[in-house]
C-alpha cells in the first residue's frame, strides 16, 4: 500500500487574466501552474483553472427584443472590414438615438445615423445580454470570429413606438 504525503494548500486571490470566452479555453497561467506543481508531486489537476474573461458590465446589454415591429428593410449597406463593420445612411431617413443588433443577439447603441452618415462601428464593443463581447478576431485572435449574417437598427418609428429596421449585410473580407 502506497501512502500519499497531504499537503495542504492555502488559497491564494490573484485578479483574473484577459483571455478569451471561457469555453473550451485553460488559461495559460492555469496551464503553467499546473505544470510546476506537476513536477512538484502536488497532482497537475490542482493549477487546472478555468479563466473567464473578465465581463465589463454594460448597460444596453439586454435579450433581443423580439415583440418589436417590423420597420421593413432600410437601403443601407452593412460591411464587415475584419474587426469593424462599415454603413452609410444612403436612404432619405433620419435615425435618432438607436440600437445596432448583429445577429439578432449583439447590441450596441448608437446617437444617431444621418442620411449621407458613414459609420464604423467596432465589432468588439457589441454586447449580448450576458455582457459577453462579440468576437471579432483579428491578428491575435485565439478563437474563430463570429460571423456577422444580419444586422438590424432598433429606433423609434413614426408612430412613436419601436421597430426593427433591416439592414443589407454584405459578407466582409473576414467571413
Amino acid at each position: 500500500m502506497v501512502r500519499m504525503k497531504q499537503t495542504h494548500l492555502t488559497p491564494v486571490s490573484t485578479p483574473p487574466l484577459p483571455c478569451s470566452r471561457a469555453g473550451l479555453g485553460v488559461c495559460v497561467r492555469g496551464l503553467v501552474v499546473g505544470a510546476v506543481l506537476a513536477g512538484t508531486g502536488v497532482g497537475f489537476g490542482v493549477g487546472m483553472t478555468a479563466c473567464a474573461s473578465p465581463k465589463t458590465r454594460v448597460a444596453w446589454a439586454r435579450p433581443y427584443p423580439e415583440a418589436t415591429a417590423s420597420g421593413g428593410v432600410a437601403d443601407i449597406q452593412v460591411i464587415r472590414e475584419e474587426t469593424h463593420i462599415t454603413m452609410t445612411n444612403t436612404t432619405a431617413r433620419d435615425f435618432g438615438a438607436s440600437t445596432v443588433w448583429i445577429n439578432m443577439q449583439w447590441a450596441l447603441p448608437i446617437a444617431g445615423f444621418r442620411p449621407g452618415e458613414t459609420m464604423t462601428l467596432d465589432l468588439a464593443q457589441f454586447r449580448n445580454e450576458y455582457h459577453e463581447r462579440f468576437r471579432a478576431g483579428g491578428f491575435f485572435a485565439v478563437e474563430r470570429p463570429d460571423t456577422v449574417a444580419l444586422t438590424q437598427i432598433e429606433t423609434v418609428g413614426a408612430e412613436g413606438k419601436a421597430e426593427m429596421v433591416g439592414l443589407v449585410t454584405v459578407k466582409g473580407a473576414a467571413e
